[in-house]
């Protein structure tokens, strides 16, 4: 009978309660778990071979010492599915209660007004926001801060620090839209003037929808990385504890370069990528890319491209404010593609579901931490 069953939940055309059934037998020993991922590894290689002459890359295998690319999507009939199908989270969704906005209570988005003074800011509020003079220069509006153009600032910066577990979008005077992802910093001018340059600083992640303004360039500083634009959009990344700085270009046309040296320099056209290699000391040549990938971030999704483990973690880590320890070298080695919707899944969820390719075992800890075992 469970043979049938499994069969049944790999094409697709197993009904919940059968889903149901499926996930309790895995459940029941370690020994159910292998042989489910054994078949698993069949069907899928067997679904490829019957894609492949229709052009459908559901499945690859490498034999390169990266190791393995697993492609878990919406489509039908590749086994590593269930990560993105939320009828598969059905067994471990059963007993949850809503997760990732007790994550998002956690820390607080904080803007600095520069002279010492600091606000934390509820992202649960509609409020005007004001100056140590009680005058209104922005409106909050949960997660959104709109600045108002006609305020006289005192302040010649803010900044605005968005934790782990939350996103935040700022309109600044010039009605520029900056989406600034988790785990990062922007800081940006209060006022702008004509025939001087719109500088902000960026320390991680933020998608920019810039106000076209021919006689004052918009530029975007990450460390000695500088993007230089008039009217664009694009995404931007500078992690710290990343080996480069990036650009992706929606929109426009940008320059990006070394402000140390201006001779190091690349241009993007929409739909391009280029890198600023850390270590390397260079740009990589501009690629072609699928942008909405690179932006799939501000709707609430993780999109992973033949990523490693140690960047999914990361992306884990910021997005959910958790810490997920590897001790694992062989799953640091595997690659991943795929989507994932923030906001339906936890931490636990992705894992228990990237555990059914390749298992490991992991250990929850206080203080929103996963320690995964050798």
């Amino acid at each position: 009978m469970i043979n049938s069953l499994l069969y049944k939940y790999l094409d697709g055309e197993a009904s919940e309660e059968e889903v149901r059934q499926v996930f309790e037998w895995i459940q029941e020993s370690d020994q159910n778990k292998r042989e489910f991922i054994k078949l698993k590894k069949v069907y899928a290689l067997s679904a490829y071979e019957d894609f492949q002459s229709k052009n459908f890359n559901l499945f690859n295998q490498s034999t390169e010492k990266k190791g393995k690319q697993v492609f878990f999507s919406y489509l039908k009939y590749a086994a590593v599915l269930v990560v993105v199908l939320g009828v598969a989270l059905f067994y471990y969704n059963t007993n949850n209660t809503p997760y990732f906005d007790e994550i998002l209570a956690v820390n607080s988005i904080v803007l600095d007004f520069g002279n010492g003074e600091k606000r934390t800011l509820s992202d649960l509020d509609t409020v005007d926001l004001k100056d140590n003079r009680g005058i209104s220069f922005a409106k909050q509006y949960g997660r959104n801060i709109v600045y108002d153009n006609s305020y006289i600032s005192e302040d010649k910066y803010h900044t605005l620090e968005i934790p782990n577990g939350k996103v935040c979008n700022v309109i600044l005077f010039d009605g520029t839209k900056i989406t600034v992802n988790s785990g990062s910093k922007v800081v940006y001018p209060t006022k702008y003037s004509d025939k001087v340059n719109r500088q902000v600083t960026l320390v991680g992640e933020a998608y920019f929808e810039v106000t076209k303004n021919d006689s004052s360039p918009f530029v975007v500083s990450m460390s000695n990385i500088n993007i230089r634009v008039l009217g664009t959009r694009f995404n931007a990344s500078s992690f710290d504890e990343n080996e480069f700085i990036d650009c992706v270009l929606v929109e426009g046309e940008v320059e990006m370069y070394n402000s140390e040296e201006p001779e190091k320099m690349v241009y993007l056209i929409a739909g391009q990528k280029s890198q600023w290699r850390k270590e390397q000391q260079k740009f990589t040549e501009p690629q072609i890319v699928d942008a909405s990938n690179y932006v799939a971030w501000i709707d609430g999704e993780m999109v992973f491209n033949n990523s490693e483990f140690k960047s999914i973690i990361e992306k884990i880590e910021r997005s959910y404010n958790f810490t997920i320890i590897n001790n694992n070298k062989n799953l640091a080695k595997q690659q991943f593609t795929g989507k994932i919707s923030i906001d339906k899944y936890t931490p636990k969820d992705i894992l228990e579901l990237l555990k059914l390719d390749t298992y490991f075992e992991y250990l929850e800890k206080p203080n929103n931490t996963i320690e995964i075992l050798e």
